[in-house]
């Protein structure tokens, strides 16, 4: 493992301390970085996650690498959830099924000891060439998906894709626009994470989000946005 690497996620780590609850390791968009696959992995690792959530966009192109950067982006024994972003194939949701992990696909889904709800980003587009993406489409394949009102952590590509807080749900977790967002909104906590891969077309800081959530209603206990530009916590959106 890259050493600069478990070096900043050691960092990470310590600033955040000792979890409580269900800890999940919120990851996106690395768009085929090396760096930012081995970032995440150190980061499974030093912070004792009990489930890595993968919001989409492993690839940029839906090339034939996405097969080799999910095995590297997986840490032994944690438990993996993917959610299929507009850069991605549909080859990868059935390696990530055939590897053990969960692929979500509109049905409730169960990882980590927590149930975990979403669905595949309706565009499929590729970098710099073929169709743009259409946020329209986003909004009208919400219509056509719920979670139903069971607790459930919701993960999906886009923010679009749940416009509306379905019943019950109290995390929703997004990737898709390489910035860290966070919003509480009717009682449910809606997380971005950023880009693990390192945002621009030459790389820049990578990003994630470690959540401590309750194993019975699925509520946030502590919310950490994490940024390699300081080496750490960027910011602390919540603590119990």
């Amino acid at each position: 493992m890259d050493l600069r690497a478990r070096r900043l996620a050691e960092s990470a780590s310590a600033a955040i301390g000792v979890k409580s609850g269900v800890r999940i390791l919120h990851a996106s968009d690395l768009h085929n970085r090396v760096r930012g696959t081995m970032w995440i992995r150190a980061l499974a690792s030093a912070t004792n996650a009990d489930v890595l959530a993968f919001t989409g966009d492993l690839s940029g192109l839906g090339s034939l690498a996405e097969r080799a950067f999910w095995r590297m982006l997986r840490a032994p024994h944690v438990p993996a959830i993917y959610c299929r972003g507009n850069h991605d194939s549909d080859r990868l949701a059935r390696y990530v099924l055939s590897s053990g992990g969960v692929a979500m696909d509109g049905r409730v889904r169960t990882a980590g000891g927590l149930s975990w709800w979403g669905y595949e980003d309706p565009n499929v587009t590729r970098l710099l060439i073929g169709p743009k993406y259409r946020p329209s489409l986003c909004v009208s394949g919400a219509k056509n998906n719920s979670p139903g009102s069971a607790p459930v952590v919701v993960a999906v590509h886009n923010d679009l894709m749940v416009p509306v807080v379905p019943q019950g749900v109290r995390l929703v977790l997004t990737g898709h626009y390489h910035r860290q967002r966070y919003l509480e909104k009717d009682g449910c906590h809606f997380v971005r994470c950023g880009s693990s891969g390192g945002g621009g077309p030459f790389g820049g800081d990578m990003h994630a989000c470690v959540i401590d959530v309750d194993p019975v209603d699925h509520a946030p206990l502590g919310i950490w946005a994490l940024s390699t530009a300081d080496g750490g916590v960027s910011e602390t959106w919540l603590r119990s």
